[in-house]
């Protein structure tokens, strides 16, 4: 795993650098109210269908 990390960075920098030297640093402005709305919603929504999918799993063909 370190050796994968050590070969992404040293693949990666050389981008990050040329790329930065064409365009300069840029600021990225997200919405970050709206995307942690988004979130929650999809967690609010994930959780209990995961929890009722595998009670009903856990309970086999008869629904006992």
């Amino acid at each position: 795993m370190v050796l994968g990390l050590v070969a992404t960075a040293l693949t990666l920098l050389p981008l990050w650098t040329a790329l930065v030297l064409l365009t300069g640093v840029v600021l990225v402005l997200m919405p970050w109210a709206t995307i942690g709305v988004v979130a929650g919603v999809g967690a609010v929504v994930a959780v209990p269908a995961a929890v009722v999918a595998a009670q009903r799993a856990i309970a086999g063909p008869g629904g006992d």
